[in-house]
C-alpha cells in the first residue's frame, strides 16, 4: 500500500520532486562542510586502547614527552665502487643543509607564533623553542659553509631579540658569501621552507645517533627527517612527491659536480606510507572511472536504449554527492551545544567503499525498477500506470535488499577499530540515500523523460516486448530447469561449490591452533629521546 501511494505520488509530480533532488545536490556540492575538510587519516591512532602496540606507544609518550616523532623520511647517499670519500661526505651534508635551515625556520615561526614578543635585554638568554630555531640554523651552516640561508636566518632572529652584535656579525658572514645580500631587506628565507612537519633532521654529526647514519663498510650516509606525521596520513603524499623533487634536484646537481658515481634516493615509512598511499588514491580514481564505464557498457547491453542510462547513472551521481556531504556534516554535530558527546569521524579510505556500494547497490535498484518497468509497459502500454505498478512491485524487495545491508553495516558500530566502528554507519547512511533516490528520483526521470527514454527505437509495443535483456533467455532455460529437477539441481550446485571451496577450509583446518592466536606487533621507535637533537659539533660562527 505505501509504495502504491508512492508510486502515484511520484508520476503526479516529477517535477517537483527532480527539483528537490537538484536542489538538495547542488547545496550538497557547494556547501560546508566538504569531504576533504573533514575527513581524517592514518590508522594507528584509532587503534583500540588496549593492543600491545597501542600501549607500548602511550608508556613510550610518558617516558619522552617532548618526541614527537611518528615518522621517518630517510635521504641516501651511496657508491657502489668504493667507500663514500670526505667530498662525497661533504656532499652529503650540503644536500643536509637546507633541510636543517627549514626545520629552523619552521621552529622559529612556531616559537613566535606561541609566544609574546620578546621584551628581554640582548644579554639574556633565548627562550629554549627559539634557541632550537637557532641550533638548527647553526648546523645548516656549518654542514654547507656556503650556504648563506642560515646565517641570514640567525641575523634576522638576532635583530628581532634586540642582540645588535650578533646581528652584525652573522650579516658580515651572509655578505661575504653573497655580496648582493647588502641591497636586500632582512627577512627568513626561504620564504616558504619545505613544510613537511617535521620535528628534527638527523645527520652524521648528530649526537648519539650520528654513527649510525653511516653504514659499517662506508659505501652509504644517510640524512633523516622525522615528521610529526603518521606514516599512513594522507599528507605523506605531498611531502614524498616534494623529497621526490628534491632528490632530482640534488641528483643534477651531483652530476655537475663530478659526482656521477653517487647514488641518492629517498626511503623511510613515510616515504613508503606515502607510496601506499598514492597507490590507494590511484585505485579509487580508477575504480570510480571504471566503474562508471562498466556501468555504460552492461546497461547499454542489455537495454540498447541510451537514454536508459539517465537513470541509473542521475539517480547514483545525485545519491553520492548528498550522502558524501551529510556523512561530512556529521562530524561537525559534536560542535552543537549539548552534543558533544557525538564523535563521530569519517575516513578519506572510506570513499572508495561508498563507491562500490553505492554504484553497485544503485544499479541493481534501478535495474529491478526498470525491468518491471519494461514489464508493465508491454502490458498497460501507459507510462505513467507502468511507472506506479512498477514501482508498487518492486518497493518492498528493493527496501527489504537495502535496509539488510544497512543493518549489516550499522553492525560495524560495535566493531573495536575506530576507522570500522565509524566507517560502517557512514557507509550504511550512504546507501540509505541512494535507497531513497532511487524510490522517488529514478522513477521521476522516467516519468520526466516519457517516450524519449526508448529513443532511437521509440516505444513501440513491439519493441519493448522484444527489446528484453539480451541475456532472458539464459534466466527462462535456467528457471525451468530448477523448477523441473531441483533436487539435481541443489546436487550439483553443492559439489562444484565444494570442489572450489575444499582446498582452502582443508588448509585453514590443518593450520596449528597457536598459528592463528598469534598476534604480532610492530612499532618504530625513534633512537633519540629529547627535544631536537643537541649537535655533536657546537662551534661557534666566528667572523671573518
Amino acid at each position: 500500500m505505501l509504495f502504491q501511494k508512492l508510486g502515484k505520488f511520484v508520476v503526479r509530480y516529477p517535477i517537483a520532486i527532480l527539483c528537490f533532488w537538484m536542489v538538495f545536490a547542488v547545496a550538497a556540492a557547494l556547501l560546508p562542510p566538504h569531504w576533504n575538510d573533514v575527513t581524517l587519516d592514518g590508522d594507528l591512532a584509532f587503534l583500540p586502547a588496549g593492543l600491545p602496540s597501542v600501549e607500548a606507544e602511550r608508556l613510550y609518550r610518558e617516558a619522552f614527552p617532548q618526541r614527537q616523532a611518528k615518522s621517518q623520511l630517510v635521504f641516501a647517499i651511496s657508491r657502489k665502487d668504493e667507500p663514500l670519500t670526505e667530498d662525497d661526505l661533504r656532499f652529503a651534508d650540503n644536500m643536509a643543509s637546507p633541510l636543517q635551515n627549514a626545520q629552523g625556520v619552521i621552529l622559529y615561526k612556531a616559537a613566535i607564533a606561541d609566544e609574546v614578543p620578546p621584551t628581554k635585554e640582548p644579554e639574556d638568554d633565548l627562550s629554549a623553542p627559539l634557541q632550537y630555531a637557532m641550533d638548527a640554523w647553526e648546523e645548516s651552516a656549518l654542514l654547507d659553509s656556503k650556504n648563506w640561508h642560515p646565517l641570514w636566518n640567525m641575523a634576522y632572529a638576532s635583530k628581532q631579540h634586540g642582540d645588535a652584535d650578533a646581528e652584525q656579525q652573522f650579516l658580515e658572514h651572509a655578505m661575504t658569501l653573497r655580496p648582493e645580500l647588502k641591497d636586500e631587506t632582512l627577512e627568513l628565507v626561504p620564504e616558504d621552507p619545505f613544510n613537511w612537519n617535521q620535528f628534527d633532521v638527523l645527520t652524521r654529526h648528530t649526537m648519539v645517533c650520528g654513527d649510525m647514519l653511516t653504514s659499517k663498510n662506508g659505501h652509504a650516509v644517510l640524512v633523516v627527517v622525522e615528521s610529526r606525521n603518521e606514516f599512513m596520513a594522507t599528507d605523506n603524499i605531498r611531502v614524498l612527491q616534494e623529497a621526490t623533487q628534491y632528490v632530482d634536484t640534488w641528483r643534477e646537481r651531483a652530476q655537475e659536480a663530478g659526482f656521477m658515481h653517487l647514488e641518492i634516493g629517498v626511503t623511510g615509512n613515510a616515504a613508503i606510507g606515502g607510496e601506499m598511499l598514492m597507490a590507494a588514491k590511484e585505485s579509487i580514481a580508477n575504480t570510480e572511472l571504471y566503474t562508471i564505464v562498466l556501468v555504460i557498457v552492461i546497461l547499454l547491453l542489455i537495454y540498447r536504449t541510451p537514454m536508459l542510462l539517465a537513470v541509473p547513472l542521475l539517480s547514483i551521481a545525485v545519491s553520492f554527492i548528498i550522502s558524501s556531504w551529510l556523512v561530512a556534516s556529521l562530524t561537525q554535530v559534536h560542535l552543537l551545544p549539548g552534543m558533544e558527546w557525538f564523535d563521530f569521524k569519517v575516513f578519506k579510505t572510506s570513499r572508495i567503499f561508498i563507491v562500490v556500494i553505492l554504484f553497485g547497490a544503485g544499479t541493481d535498484f534501478c535495474l529491478f525498477l526498470i525491468g518491471r518497468y519494461r514489464e508493465e509497459l508491454a502490458r498497460c502500454r501507459d507510462h505513467e500506470l507502468a511507472i506506479a505498478q512498477a514501482l508498487a512491485g518492486v518497493g518492498e524487495a528493493l527496501t527489504a535488499s537495502a535496509m539488510t545491508t544497512v543493518v549489516g553495516l550499522g553492525m560495524m558500530f560495535f566493531a573495536d577499530f575506530e576507522k570500522y566502528r565509524n566507517s560502517g554507519p557512514a557507509i550504511g547512511l550512504c546507501l540509505l540515500i541512494t535507497l531513497l533516490t532511487c524510490l522517488t528520483l529514478a522513477p521521476a526521470i522516467m516519468r520526466f523523460l516519457g517516450q524519449v527514454l526508448f529513443w532511437p527505437w521509440g516505444d513501440t509495443q513491439s519493441f519493448v516486448e522484444k527489446s528484453r535483456p539480451v541475456s532472458a533467455g539464459w534466466w527462462d532455460l535456467i528457471s525451468r530447469l530448477v523448477c523441473a529437477r531441483p533436487g539435481l539441481t541443489l546436487t550439483v550446485v553443492v559439489l562444484l561449490l565444494g570442489i572450489v571451496g575444499f582446498p582452502s577450509l582443508y588448509k585453514q583446518a590443518s593450520q596449528p591452533a597457536g598459528r592463528w592466536r598469534c598476534r604480532t606487533t610492530c612499532s618504530a621507535i625513534s633512537v633519540t629521546t629529547a627535544w631536537p637533537s643537541r649537535r655533536r659539533f657546537r662551534s661557534a660562527i666566528t667572523s671573518p
